[in-house]
């Protein structure tokens, strides 16, 4: 049998062989020569010290059989691949409602007006109408055939407490003779005031008005902007790398609405498919498998 022993005269550890059944050996150390008196023994992390006696010496048993521990891995399951699937579509949903944003804003709309929430308009007025006194200014909705009455300030209009959606209305100028019209796209959205202009134009002595609804390219940036955090984190998910970035897709997903809540839906289930899976995820911060 081997065993490890460390000189009491150098301290330095050596191995030496010594019959199986030996009680006790003399040793010489390969380093400095000196030699003393050791006693086999099944104990470990014992050492000879010089002041120590002859018999009491004990060596560490070397070459024993050990346990290897390894780490453990857990079989993959399909759920990151699904989560991607799922987050792919809500990409997909996110682009069709950029090219389409007054749809898509229907959803967030439905649900504050269900809410009772309401909403406003501004209307900015135009050059050429700057000096056109209004006595009075009304917006009528088609939808319920109300009438609202519009505040002027400093040649612009405030419309307050508008339902919120989109409607045809009519817009009604009032001065000192004429009534001036004109029908309105309107989009009243919640907790943002569209800004609508007021263009007029003088054709034979007849002045006419016309409202250029407003530029829902914000909205659409928006959504693609969205749309492509969405998309890098569909990526991770597939490739089951940075468990983070992949959540975070999804999150960003849930906010995307889509039409009908579909995105929300969505991005709910792939957000609990990653979380119960993020184990099976290669994040940089384990130890490479081997």
């Amino acid at each position: 049998m081997k065993g490890r022993i460390q000189c009491p005269n150098c301290s330095k550890q050596f191995i030496v062989e010594a019959k199986t059944g030996s009680k006790d050996i003399f040793v010489s150390c390969p380093f400095c020569q000196h030699t003393f008196h050791v006693k086999p023994s099944s104990k470990s992390n014992d050492s000879c010290d010089e002041s120590s006696e002859p018999d009491d010496c004990t060596w560490e048993e070397y070459g024993e059989p050990r346990k290897t521990i390894l780490s453990s891995t857990k079989p993959k399951t399909d759920k990151p691949m699904i989560a991607s699937i799922l987050l792919f579509i809500v990409v997909i949903i996110g682009i069709i409602a950029s090219i389409t944003p007054g749809l898509f804003l229907q959803t967030p709309i439905m649900i504050f007006s269900n809410a009772g929430v309401n909403g406003s308009i501004v209307m900015q007025l135009d050059e050429e109408i700057q000096n056109i006194s209004f006595d009075q200014i009304t917006l009528t909705l088609e939808e319920n055939s109300k009438t609202y009455t519009g505040i002027l300030e400093n040649r612009t209009i405030y419309f307050h407490d508008l339902p919120l959606g989109s409607s045809n209305a009519e817009l009604r100028l009032y001065t000192q003779t004429p009534v001036y019209t004109s029908l309105v796209d309107l989009h009243v959205i919640p907790f943002l005031s569209n800004t609508y202009e007021i263009e007029g134009s003088q054709h034979n002595n007849v002045s006419t008005f016309d409202v250029i609804s407003p530029n829902l390219a914000w909205c659409s940036s928006i959504l693609i902007i969205l749309s492509v955090i969405c998309l890098i984190g569909a990526l991770s998910a597939w490739k089951r790398t940075y468990s983070d970035i992949a959540m975070i897709g999804c999150i960003v997903g849930i906010f995307t609405f889509g039409f009908f809540l579909c995105n929300l839906v969505l991005g709910i289930i792939a957000f609990y498919l990653l979380y119960s899976s993020r184990d099976e995820f290669d994040d940089g911060k384990k130890g490479k498998s081997f």
